[in-house]
């Protein structure tokens, strides 16, 4: 599993190079977060942007669900602290650092 960075508008990120099922590879960035986190104050209102950050921002692991109710264990499940994106692709441009 190769590691890789690459720039947004909030802040640089690192992600991963993966394997597919059927050998493929592809990109990976998990929990790139695109808004402040809907907890505290700032629950049940409009989400606020990002604050940015500098330096990179590990996405190479897959977070917890979203809060959601298990029908089956009659349980609330997950955390409130959701808004983020999963991104994946089959290439990134890369730059020369």
């Amino acid at each position: 599993m190769k590691s890789l960075q690459v720039n947004t508008t909030s802040g640089p990120v690192r992600g991963k190079l993966c394997s597919g099922l059927y050998g493929d590879e592809y990109v990976s960035f998990e929990r790139i977060p695109y808004a402040q986190p809907p907890v505290g104050r700032l629950r049940f209102m409009a989400p606020l942007p990002v604050e940015p950050w500098s330096q990179p921002l590990d996405c190479t692991q897959s977070g917890q669900k979203p809060l959601q109710f298990n029908h089956y264990s009659k349980q609330l499940e997950g955390v409130e602290d959701c808004l983020y994106l999963n991104v994946y692709a089959k290439e990134v441009p890369l730059r020369d650092r």
